[in-house]
Order: structure tokens, then sequence, then C-alpha cells
């Protein structure tokens, strides 16, 4: 709808954007421990932000 009504063209390559229109994302999910005395991540926390999994993933060499 947006790419029919000209809005945002000079910050959304639509084009580009339609390369990944059928993908269905990345859910990322860490495991927490809840307990009466407070909550902790169980295991190592987990990349969030596009800067934290671009790093992991050249770090592991899958980039």
């Amino acid at each position: 709808m947006r790419k029919k009504e000209g809005k945002y063209l000079d910050f959304i390559d639509y084009e580009v954007l339609e390369k990944y229109r059928n993908f269905g994302g990345i859910r990322v999910e860490d495991v927490f421990l809840i307990t009466s005395n407070g909550a902790q991540i169980l295991g190592n926390r987990l990349p969030t932000s596009a800067t934290e999994i671009e790093e992991f993933m050249i770090s592991h060499k899958r980039l």
C-alpha cells in the first residue's frame, strides 16, 4: 500500500523489500528460571539487536 502511495521513497527501496516478502522472520528466545527470589537467564544470553546478531554470525563464520 505504501509503495502504491509513493510513501517513504527516500527511506525504503521497495524493489529490495519485495525480495523478502515471503521471509517469515527470526525468533530469538532465551530460557529463564523464575522463582519467588527473582529471575535469571539459563545459559548464555542470545544476541537480540541487529548489530549483536551480525557480530555473532561473523564471529562464528556464518555470514
